[in-house]
């Protein structure tokens, strides 16, 4: 019985998941010091529309504060809200699927009225990697 417990307590301590898990905490800590925010629409009885796109969280706040940013659908009343990367990562995992990001430009010209760049879905694998996503 020692030795398993020895054998584990070398595992705990091993160079490589000591260095796995200080590059964890590393990512975690660039996350949450990002202000990088991803917008999403959501209907205001719980039902998430999915990410429409990656913007800065200043940007975010003028984009869903605009009185153009929601409407009433079908009857249901809906929203653009944001969340930061770290709350996204927390929340949602490590995994985000472009193919599931829906940004049909509908919006484009209110961010340009408002002074928002939209970060482009083909930059978001370069950004978002190193904060620890896996974009596929």
């Amino acid at each position: 019985m020692q030795n398993y417990l020895f054998e584990d307590l070398q595992k705990q301590l091993s160079p490589e998941l000591l260095d796995a898990e200080l590059q964890e905490k590393e990512k975690q800590q660039l996350r949450e010091k990002s202000d990088l925010c991803f917008l999403f629409t959501s209907s205001f009885s719980g039902g998430f529309g999915g990410i429409r796109f990656l913007v800065t969280e200043n940007e975010a706040k003028i984009f869903c504060s605009d009185e153009r940013s929601k409407g009433i659908m079908h009857g249901g009343k809906w929203a653009y809200f944001y969340t930061t990367i770290a709350n996204s990562f927390y929340n949602q995992g490590e995994q985000i699927k472009l193919s599931e990001i829906i940004d049909n430009g509908k919006y484009d010209w209110l961010l340009d009225e408002l002074g928002i760049k939209k970060i482009p879905k083909q930059e978001w694998r370069d950004l978002l990697t190193p904060f620890g996503f896996e974009i596929i």
